[in-house]
């Protein structure tokens, strides 16, 4: 009976770590930097740029309605930063991850997060990026 137990009680956290890993959208050793992306009164798109140190991650937070048409455009000094999409509750636009451009219409209201990440470690060390964000 207590090898029994031992063992349930192990394939249970077996699984918690599975389900654990699966969930986790960064390596845990990654800084995250979080910021909310400001539009200028009256305009609809922003350019922000900035360094991606390397490892890092870059949230840029938008708040944006359903219905609306977003478009991101991220360029860096050597390619070696991707941006991915999360929508509220952190569900992907179809086509938002690894990517360097993307576009499409919002399905919900909500804040939505760009985020950079900078993981190429064989690539050189804190690239420079420019992203343009456009809500309309």
């Amino acid at each position: 009976m207590k090898t029994l137990t031992l063992l349930v009680i192990l394939s249970l956290a077996a699984c918690g770590a599975v389900i654990g890993v699966a969930t986790q959208r960064f390596p845990a050793n990654y800084p995250i930097h979080t910021q909310r992306v400001r539009f200028q009164r009256g305009k609809t798109t922003t350019v922000i740029r900035g360094v991606a140190r390397t490892p890092g991650i870059y949230e840029w937070v938008v708040r944006a309605k359903a219905g609306q048409h977003m478009t991101v455009h991220l360029t860096s000094s050597n390619k070696g930063v991707e941006l991915s999409i999360y929508g509220p509750n952190d569900v992907n636009p179809d086509d938002a991850l690894g990517v360097y451009d993307w576009e499409g219409d919002l399905d919900t209201s909500g804040d939505y997060k760009i985020t950079l990440i900078n993981n190429r470690e064989g690539r050189p060390r804190n690239p420079t990026y420019t992203l343009e964000v456009t809500v309309k």
